[in-house]
């Protein structure tokens, strides 16, 4: 079973980029192991619903660390992921912190 996962990169609260990930899912024997293909991030977990909710945690975790030892966007463009910037209009401000949130999106 496959899923696409829209992640969002927010900079001071404010959505900045968007990317989309593969969530894979399998079950061998008692459990279900979770993995996003493009990142190589894989979780396991007793329930489908669990392994979701770790691997979006665990992709959580890791482009957050990768985004703040600075090597973001060659991190993800080695394993071909292009963010998509969200443009809004500017009221002078720009963003200063930067975090990244897998938001779940089922088709």
């Amino acid at each position: 079973m496959r899923e696409a996962i829209a992640v969002v990169r927010y900079g001071d609260s404010v959505p900045k980029d968007v990317a989309v990930l593969t969530f894979q899912y399998s079950q061998k024997d008692d459990i279900w192991v979770s993995e996003c293909v493009e990142l190589g991030t894989v979780t396991q977990a007793p329930t489908l619903e669990e392994a979701r909710q770790w691997l979006v945690q665990a992709v959580r975790l890791q482009l957050n660390e990768v985004e703040e030892l600075g090597f973001i966007d060659q991190f993800l463009r080695d394993r071909g992921v292009s963010p998509v910037p969200i443009l809004f209009r500017s009221h002078g401000a720009s963003p200063q912190g930067v975090s990244w949130d897998p938001v779940l999106a089922r088709a």
